[in-house]
Parts: structure tokens; C-alpha cells; sequence
């Protein structure tokens, strides 16, 4: 199957079965069908925008150049246009998701082993307040903005 310049192939589609780790191609797959969902219904659902698995890697695993090695990602749509922008988080073996709701205010960190990741909400309040001195010429009003991080499983 190759749809959005990903080629998926059996063993991809492997992962999705109950009980498998996801690998980086089926949430790359997941993320451009979210960007095509935007682009070709507008208005029919919350703006979201989703990076693909390379972007916190880049930005955590760059120092102080972490944000130049992902500043051109959002040259084509505006970030803060968004309700939702969701970011792919790898720990070696297991995948987590980051999720910043400007709806809420607040950046969210979602591990279904239910660890936290300061690390991870520290780089993205330091990625915001970069973007909108990169893109709007001033900085990021964090004021009133939280983190939530869930403690016990959804059941």
C-alpha cells in the first residue's frame, strides 16, 4: 500500500494488530491523512495539525538549533490557527503522544504507561514561544497556559 509517500507494507500494517508496538510508518500514514482530513474539509472538523515521528527528535536532540532544524515544518499553514496540534513522541520502544490545545491552554502529555515527560512539555513551551517570535514578530503569551498530564488509565 503507498498512499502520502509512505510505503506501507505488511509488516507495517502488522502493528496495528492488538497487542503490537505502532512503528513510525503507520503514525506517519495517520498524520498525513489528518492534514489531508484539513485540507479537504474545511470547517467540517477542529483544526488539527499533526508533525510527523521526526519532529521531536529534531527538536529535542538539537540543543539550542532544535528549533532551526523544524522552523520551515510550518512555512505552508499557521500554527496558531490550529485548535489541536499533536506531536509524536518516541522513547525507544514505546510511543507516546504530545498535544498542544490551544483551546485549553494547556499542553498535554498522553503515555499509556502513564509516566511523565517534563522534558518533552518544557521543549514545547520553548518550541510555541520560538515559532511566534519566528512567525508573528512577538513573543508567546503563556500566561494562564497548564500541563496536564493523566495519572490513572480511561477505562
Amino acid at each position: 500500500m503507498d498512499a502520502y509517500n509512505i510505503e506501507l507494507r505488511s509488516h507495517d500494517i502488522a502493528t496495528l494488530a492488538n497487542g503490537k508496538w505502532l512503528n513510525d510508518e503507520i503514525i506517519n500514514m495517520y498524520a498525513n491523512m489528518i492534514t489531508n482530513r484539513n485540507t479537504s474539509e474545511p470547517g467540517r472538523y477542529p483544526r488539527v495539525h499533526m508533525f510527523n515521528t521526526f519532529f521531536y527528535s529534531h527538536l529535542r536532540d538539537n540543543g539550542d538549533k532544535g528549533y532551526d532544524k523544524v522552523k520551515r515544518w510550518t512555512k505552508k499553514f499557521d500554527l496558531f490557527a490550529c485548535k489541536y496540534v499533536l506531536v509524536p513522541v518516541h522513547l525507544g520502544m514505546h510511543w507516546c503522544c504530545a498535544v498542544i490545545n490551544f483551546d485549553k491552554k494547556r499542553i498535554e502529555y498522553y503515555d499509556s504507561l502513564l509516566s511523565s515527560n517534563a522534558q518533552c512539555i518544557s521543549l514545547l513551551r520553548n518550541y510555541l514561544d520560538k515559532e511566534h517570535r519566528d512567525k508573528k514578530n512577538t513573543p508567546f503569551d503563556l500566561k494562564g497556559w497548564t500541563n496536564y498530564t493523566p495519572t490513572v488509565r480511561c477505562t
